[in-house]
């Protein structure tokens, strides 16, 4: 075998090795915000998630141009109040994508879905998944809100099963809160309570 032939096929070799000993972690973390944005659930950890609220126009701003308005992310914790109490809900974390999609038809076609892990015995269950989508009703530069719905793992940290949701995102204050709300519709007994759920970053 020629000598210039084994310099060439031993640096291939070695090129090999090393990506697949060394996958790239830029590329990884460009994937993984690729598949939240197109609504493949994530990895999500149930403990120790950050509260981290990033409002895309608010950070071109922030740079100096300016960037059209159509999307926001909040990671965190759901903590819920009723009549002034806090209630006891499961260690849970999740994700809150926004995206305004019809610039031109306000908030058409806009949607917030919202990714959820829990500690709770019954789903959502420790190591899965479970994810909302909330048709959004405003969308305006301090708020955003979405149309109710009843069909939200929401209710499950809740503990209360006839009830719906409506999100609102102060984008000023930088908060997100699920405001709870009776509905009558396949629901027997009357709802106990009504929450706010807000996100928030645990303490421990």
């Amino acid at each position: 075998m020629r000598p210039v032939l084994c310099v060439s096929l031993a640096i291939v070799l070695i090129s090999l090795a090393c990506q697949s000993a060394h996958p790239t972690s830029a590329a990884q973390q460009a994937s993984t915000k690729q598949a939240v944005g197109r609504g493949v659930k994530p990895v999500l950890s149930i403990f120790h998630q950050p509260y981290v609220f990033t409002d895309f126009t608010a950070i071109g701003n922030a740079r100096g141009f300016r960037v059209a308005d159509t999307g926001l992310t909040a990671t965190g914790s759901w903590i819920a109040w009723a009549g002034g109490v806090r209630l006891a809900i499961a260690d849970n974390a999740s994700i809150v994508n926004c995206n305004r999609p019809n610039q031109a038809g306000g908030a058409a076609g806009g949607v917030c879905e919202i990714f959820y892990a829990s500690a709770e015995g019954n789903p959502p269950s420790l190591g899965t998944i479970w994810q909302d989508a909330f048709e959004i009703e405003r969308w305006e530069r301090d708020e955003i809100a979405t149309k109710p719905s009843s069909e939200t793992y929401l209710k499950i940290l809740a503990g209360e099963p006839c009830l719906q949701f409506r999100i609102r995102i102060d984008r000023e204050a930088r908060e997100v809160t699920a405001i709870g709300s009776p509905i009558s519709a396949g629901c027997s007994g009357a709802t106990v309570r009504t929450p706010v759920l807000r996100l928030y970053q645990r303490a421990d």
